[in-house]
């Protein structure tokens, strides 16, 4: 007897209510999940923020970078081609590095990218080769826009 499990019958408007009260839970999950990514992704954007405050303080053009791979920086770099005297110095490049040299791999995969200024060309390639999943740029560019985007 103590195996018998007791069976209930729902009546239409029963079902649609726990139909509703389901959807409502997902929908609260997605919401908090959902607010939860945007706090990473201002926090993650606050530290591009503090590189590119760095590279002012240097003289350079305040452009900053972090990347990030399962919710920790990995990397982060800010301009340095005024003090480096060399062209190649921008924030972008010096963070692929950093995280390549961390990873051990030149795929950066899975790997997020949060910029203070949309990367020029140069970066733009390097990006893409790295294989970097996902990119946040805080301030797009006038000129040159085409590259991202086809408006």
């Amino acid at each position: 007897m103590k195996n018998i499990k007791k069976i209930i019958i729902l009546s239409k408007e029963e079902e649609d209510l726990i139909y509703l009260q389901n959807a409502k839970n997902i929908i609260k999950y997605f919401y908090k999940t959902s607010k939860k990514r945007v706090k990473m992704q201002e926090k993650y954007m606050k530290e591009a923020l503090k590189e590119a405050k760095k590279a002012y303080e240097k003289k350079e053009v305040p452009v900053g970078c972090v990347i990030v791979k399962d919710d920790k920086i990995i990397a982060r770099a800010h301009n340095l081609k005024e003090s480096k005297n060399d062209t190649t110095k921008h924030a972008e490049i010096i963070a692929i590095q950093k995280a390549s040299k961390k990873l051990n791999s030149w795929r950066l995969l899975d790997c997020e990218m949060y910029v203070t200024l949309e990367p020029c060309s140069m970066c733009a390639g390097a990006i893409i080769n790295s294989r970097i999943k996902k990119i946040y740029i805080r301030k797009l560019r006038r000129k040159n826009r085409s590259m991202w985007f086809s408006t």
